[in-house]
């Protein structure tokens, strides 16, 4: 049988759950542990591959306007994932801006469920997925 090893592993907490210097602390510790693993100091290095690395992360508020509700320490993460959780009954167009305006984030990796809809249980939020995909263009 083969083994399968996964290299990376992704920490990515809601920003409501952490303020931006937690986010900080958290991904300087993340710093931490893969230089103790590098380094062969962690007790973990025995069942990973040599080059595996824990990543850091969020998933962050998009805000009624498009702005994110984490500014400073985005730019020291990993992977950013950004979401809408407030405000859902906006006019197609002025949601459709507001999580292109997010995309557009260079700090910005991922949206994470661009309609909000829940299978069998609710409609999504009214949004244009085409405009939205291709950048408003």
């Amino acid at each position: 049988m083969r083994k399968l090893f996964v290299n990376r592993r992704v920490i990515t907490p809601d920003s409501n759950g952490l303020d931006e210097n937690q986010l900080l602390d958290q991904a300087n510790k993340i710093v931490e542990i893969n230089d103790r693993i590098k380094q062969g100091q962690s007790s973990i290095k025995r069942h990973v591959s040599n080059n595996f690395k824990v990543l850091s992360g969020a998933e962050v508020n998009i805000m009624k306007d498009g702005s994110l509700d984490v500014l400073n320490a985005l730019d020291k993460l990993d992977l950013v994932r950004a979401a809408v959780h407030s405000n859902f009954a906006q006019p197609i167009d002025v949601q459709t801006n507001r999580l292109i305006k997010a995309a557009m984030n260079p700090s910005v990796d991922i949206i994470f469920h661009p309609t909000d809809r829940r299978i069998n249980k609710r409609e999504g939020y009214p949004v244009d997925i085409q405009k939205q995909a291709s950048g408003g263009g």
